[in-house]
């Protein structure tokens, strides 16, 4: 086994996260850092974490710090988390599409997809299997988007969901898959993931969008890192268009566009307010 992780090491690593990410690891987070870099530091054969950390600082190791960052984002998501987001979803859209352009949705922490795909199912019931709508869905863990777009899951990811949800959206699994469900072409293949670190998604080119969902991310953040999230967010929201948080976040106080429209829904202003 590595020695342990001493706090020198957690701090550098914490300082890491934070410049690569924008997440603000606790010192409560020390024994988690620990836990999820253990392995990885055993299977390297490395003595211990400041062994570890060399490989990690050092130039051509981009590999490397990548699987720290994967292994150190948080990823909890279900099917349809916090449900009236998605019967907001299809109100707003219905009522909000523009003739001749697809209405946009961003998931801009997708982590395993369920969220995308909670939209994208949204979406379909409210403008029909043809409707003109785009999701793209992105996150900086590379191993969470692996699983997204395979699009398939365990059986009790959705036994929240509606019997005729699942009859139209899911398929079911055999043989070596058998237990698991996989969403339906007709509903994945409206989805498309990317890898975005989202404190640098200025440097994206994904253009406007109607709808930007970015739950569950800011609880992470400290108020600065949260502030300036929000300004590159921003600029990719259409004007009118609604940024989406968790009912357990707020961005009250915070420097924004922003004009709260129903608890956790916020309207960008236009130019002319």
């Amino acid at each position: 086994m590595p020695t342990p992780l001493t706090q020198a090491d957690f701090l550098r690593i914490r300082r890491f996260m934070y410049e690569a990410s924008g997440v603000d690891l606790s010192p409560s987070k020390h024994a988690m850092v620990e836990a999820r870099l253990t392995k990885r530091v055993s299977e390297l054969g490395l003595r211990g974490f400041s062994e570890y950390w060399n490989v990690v600082s050092a130039p051509e190791s981009e590999a490397e710090r990548q699987h720290v960052i994967n292994a150190l984002s948080t990823n909890e998501t279900y099917f349809f988390r916090e449900p009236d987001h998605f019967s907001w979803l299809a109100e707003f859209a219905r009522a909000n599409q523009t003739p001749g352009q697809p209405f946009r949705v961003w998931s801009a922490a997708a982590s395993s997809g369920e969220e995308a795909y909670s939209a994208a199912i949204s979406l379909t019931e409210a403008l029909g299997e043809k409707g003109a709508f785009e999701i793209l869905a992105t996150d900086i863990n590379t191993e969470v988007l692996k699983e997204a777009r395979s699009a398939i899951y365990p059986r009790d990811e959705v036994r929240k969901l509606p019997p005729n949800f699942i009859q139209r959206y899911f398929l079911w699994g055999r043989d070596e898959y058998r237990g698991m469900l996989m969403v339906a072409p007709e509903v994945s293949r409206r989805v498309r993931f990317q890898q975005i670190n989202l404190n640098q998604c200025e440097r994206s080119a994904i253009g406007l969008f109607d709808v930007i969902f970015l739950r569950n991310v800011m609880i992470y953040f400290n108020p600065s890192t949260k502030e300036s999230l929000l300004a590159q967010i921003c600029d990719k929201l259409k004007d009118n268009g609604v940024l989406v948080i968790s009912h357990a976040e707020t961005i009250t106080g915070l420097n924004t566009p922003l004009v709260q429209i129903r608890p956790s829904l916020y309207r960008k202003r236009n130019n002319n307010e």
